[in-house]
């Protein structure tokens, strides 16, 4: 064998251990995507799944509102007839009463007998007046009721619209998940080697300034009042202190879905290594605590 052919030999050799090296590469590049693609169709479905609990919890708590409210009308009607029942009532028995002093004016019945049936007209009287009042009263503790009902019933119609905005927020940062996912699955492993590098890179550091401060408490959860705009990003680690400086633990971000431009949803961990409920109130963090960037 020539020079010549040696040396093609050994370029070919070279060749195939190279296109061996990319398509292995490809291999692990395309199971990588299936992979996250796979966690992002089972995350869009868990969101589905609350969203249609918490629209049925709602729903149920209306349906409940409304038949309390047409109980309590029922119950108003019903007291309005009976007073209404009770006041032609009196008018009658004042009638008799007037009737009964025309009557003891003009009539020769002796006094004591009069006297009698005075004594007890009156005291008719004041029980059907006692008795009128407290119909009263009850007709407007159901009114009361009623309206406590119709405000319960407009704060579960809030709740629900509430519930339906965040599930139709996360339902579309779901869709634009997997319309990436896709986008880079589609993208496969022959374009730039670029693509994972940036979805697996560490956070970016934050600016030292960045401050912030814990705007609602859910448990483990907080929400502060930076976020993307400040550079928040997946696993940015955070200080949690009060305003005096006494600090509190940490929170990180866990969940690009938390992530908004002017806010973030991040999990606190306690600085002392113990359960969320056995620690004192003066170690929980509450609304009003400060955030800034964790030493590295």
């Amino acid at each position: 064998m020539t020079w010549f052919g040696k040396i093609l030999t050994f370029v070919v050799m070279v060749a195939a251990v190279v296109a061996m090296y990319f398509m292995a590469q490809g291999f692990v590049t395309r199971t990588a995507w299936q992979t996250r693609a796979d966690d992002a169709t089972a995350r869009l479905k868990q969101s589905e799944d609350l969203r249609r609990q918490d629209e049925r919890r709602h729903q149920a708590e209306v349906d409940a509102l409304r038949r309390e409210l047409t109980i309590a009308n029922k119950g108003k009607t019903e007291l309005t007839e009976t007073a209404k029942a009770l006041a032609t009532a009196f008018d009658t028995v004042r009638f008799n009463f007037e009737k009964l002093q025309s009557d003891y004016a003009r009539s020769d019945v002796t006094a004591t007998q009069q006297a009698t049936n005075l004594a007890a007209t009156v005291a008719e009287l004041q029980t059907l007046q006692k008795r009128a009042t407290d119909l009263e009263n009850a007709s407007v503790a159901s009114a009361q009721a009623v309206e406590f009902a119709k405000r319960e019933e407009t704060k579960a119609k809030n709740a629900a619209k509430i519930a339906q905005a965040l599930a139709d927020d996360n339902a579309r940062k779901v869709e634009e998940l997997t319309d990436r996912v896709n986008q880079l699955r589609a993208q496969g492993g022959g374009g730039p080697p670029s693509a994972l590098s940036v979805l697996n890179r560490p956070p970016p550091p934050l600016l030292a300034n960045t401050r912030g401060e814990v705007t609602h408490v859910d448990g483990d959860l907080l929400v502060v009042s930076i976020g993307i705009d400040s550079g928040l990003a997946v696993n940015t680690v955070l200080e949690v202190s009060r305003a005096d400086g006494t600090y509190l633990g940490t929170a990180r971000v866990t969940d690009s879905l938390g992530l908004e431009p002017k806010r973030a949803v991040v999990t606190f961990t306690p600085a002392r290594n113990v359960p969320l409920d056995r620690l004192p109130a003066a170690a929980l963090p509450r609304k009003g605590d400060l955030v800034r960037p964790a030493a590295r």
